[in-house]
């Protein structure tokens, strides 16, 4: 099934299908083996696309308890390996595991990951983007920061590049750019099962937020570090909770009060905030009332993070909630909130703890091509930073990855022609990643027979800066980037594709109609990524499939009609934020 030109809805449907369906197929024929954990790593060879296997269930058992349980097709031979998996065991190290699977003669155990290529340098593999180590992401989950480190979770498949298998991945970073990635924070499909693991869940864990319990609500506070909380959706509970109390390193299920709260049709994707002026903690939730169309964000209220009473309804968004504070125009006396849905689209207003009001014009939209995007729960000097899921990453069918994330986008609250809304810039943080420059161009016309510039930066991994400044008589001013081609509109002040169709809704446009505006683009191996007019429109694009993975050969820039001017541009190069076992970075830029 072709699961992107799916509603939303549907996707996660047909996603519950699929893991039903490895979970149960030829359960029959599991055949059980043992197998002696000599390293910390228990690998699993998966199958090519081509290989003519179908998934079985997986489970794995350490003296009786069933610690990891998915579906996983595998290779039967050496032959159809297409990359290995791997389950972290290193807390069993030592034991022997009860492997049950009906094909497991390749299975072992190992120190080291296996790979069938250069790990991190893949082609197509994300550069200056993080990307799982391994297996399928979607949406960005229980994203938080505490002592020094930003915590990114996401919707994971460890045993196949296609959607399904719902865990949530975990990576670690304290500066935004390079990023740790940890075990399985949560770990799903363990019904019935008394003996588990602790962070196993009943079905699979969808999405969900996470916070830190500075007041210790839920009593579970070890010494001084404070407990991390993960909400997320069991879907065979509800709405459920997980702790740590080693600053995320592990999680274990709430199973005394899970779930928590039980939806009376269909929800999920459990945002939670503390809201200090009420002393309570505030729970957005995705709700269908009655009837597909009656959709919405739920919110509820809690002073114990158990029991949960429901207060407003606010309709027409779709999945993945978030909700959070900033100021307008940088004013901390003039603070407003912001309920955003899986598609970012977003609703300007003010929340009293318990009912949400938009005072704005409606709800309008900053961000496109990405999904299901998040922000980092208690980021320093009250920033909010959003992480998406970019879903449109054209690469190959056997890659041990699939899918990827945007930057780090940092979020301001700003007055513009069209009311407060969203921009979306990329984290300064990022700065580091920027090595030589390529070329330059300062007060530069386009016009007449010489409108067009066109540069050759000859690397993978580009930073490209531009301002711009048009007469009046300038109709359009095109962008390509090695085929992929961006068209800015005068008349309509908003970005048009080559079909000739507004990019997307309104927010694809800058504030008004403006002639002056910077542009600022990165280009990874399998992504350009813009942002206008200091953030005013943002969205990400795939590169054409005949250039994944290939140094950027040209960037061009031309008028029709009138003139413009290059007020000023530079291209930089950038470095790879991978880095090897000697610790020197990985360039994949040559």
């Amino acid at each position: 099934m072709k699961l992107f030109f799916m509603k939303p809805m549907e996707v996660k449907s047909v996603a519950i299908f699929m893991a039903i369906i490895c979970l149960s197929s030829f359960s029959a024929f599991a055949a059980d083996r043992e197998i002696k954990l000599t390293g910390k790593y228990l690998l699993i060879p998966i199958a090519n696309h081509d290989a003519k296997i179908r998934p079985g269930k997986l489970t794995v058992s350490v003296d009786d308890v069933l610690i990891f349980s998915c579906g996983a097709k595998t290779a039967a031979k050496e032959g159809q390996i297409a990359w290995w998996a791997h389950i972290d065991l290193s807390e069993y190290k030592g034991k022997t595991v009860k492997v049950s699977h009906p094909n497991s003669k390749h299975f072992m155990s190992s120190d080291e990951i296996k790979n069938t290529m250069p790990l991190y340098q893949e082609k197509g593999r994300p550069q200056i983007h993080f990307s799982q180590m391994r297996g399928w992401n979607n949406d960005t989950n229980g994203m938080v920061y505490y002592d020094g480190e930003y915590h990114l979770m996401w919707q994971s498949n460890p045993m196949g590049n296609n959607m399904g298998n719902q865990m949530w991945g975990h990576a670690v970073s304290k500066d935004l750019v390079h990023w740790q990635e940890l075990p399985l924070a949560l770990r799903g499909f363990g019904k019935g099962v008394e003996k588990r693991h602790a962070s196993m869940a009943d079905g699979a864990c969808y999405s969900g937020s996470a916070f830190v319990d500075h007041n210790n609500t839920l009593g579970k506070q070890k010494g001084k570090t404070k407990t991390i909380v993960a909400a997320f959706t069991d879907t065979k509970l509800g709405e459920s909770l997980a702790y740590s109390t080693d600053k995320g390193r592990t999680f274990t299920l709430l199973r005394e009060h899970n779930p928590v709260y039980t939806h009376k049709k269909i929800g999920r994707d459990p945002k939670i905030i503390w809201h200090e002026p009420t002393k309570s903690w505030v729970m957005v939730v995705f709700a269908i009332k009655e009837g597909a169309r009656n959709s919405g964000m739920q919110f509820l209220v809690s002073k114990d993070l158990v029991k949960w009473e429901e207060t407003c309804f606010v309709k027409g968004f779709n999945e993945c909630p978030e909700f959070f504070q900033l100021p307008v125009d940088g004013d901390k006396n003039k603070m407003k909130w912001v309920l955003m849905g899986a598609d970012a689209n977003y609703m300007v207003g003010d929340f009293n703890g318990r009912e949400f009001k938009s005072t704005g014009k409606g709800k309008m939209d900053t961000i496109h091509g990405c999904y299901a995007g998040q922000c980092f729960s208690h980021a320093p000097d009250g920033r909010v930073i959003y992480v998406g899921w970019v879903r449109t990453l054209k690469l190959g069918k056997d890659l041990p990855f699939n899918q990827g994330f945007t930057l780090p986008l940092e979020l301001t609250l700003r007055t513009s022609q069209r009311g407060q809304r969203l921009f979306a810039s990329p984290v300064k943080d990022l700065e580091v990643l920027r090595d030589k420059e390529l070329s330059s161009l300062k007060n530069k016309t386009l016009s007449g027979a010489e409108n067009k510039v066109v540069l050759s930066p000859k690397q993978k991994l580009v930073e490209f800066n531009v301002t711009i400044k048009a007469d009046d008589q300038a109709e359009e001013l095109i962008f390509s980037f090695d085929g992929v081609p961006l068209r800015y509109n005068f008349k309509r002040g908003g970005f048009i594709p080559e079909n000739g169709k507004p990019h997307g809704r309104s927010g694809f446009s800058l504030d008004g109609t403006p002639r002056n505006f910077e542009l600022r683009v990165y280009i990874d191996e399998a992504s350009v990524e813009i942002f206008a007019e200091e953030g005013s429109a943002y969205f990400i694009l795939p590169r054409s499939a005949e250039t994944v993975g290939e140094p950027v050969k040209e960037i061009s820039m031309t008028v029709n009609g009138g003139s413009a001017t290059i007020k000023s541009m530079t291209v930089h190069k950038l470095k790879s934020i991978w880095k090897k076992s000697n610790q020197k970075e990985v360039d994949r830029s040559e």
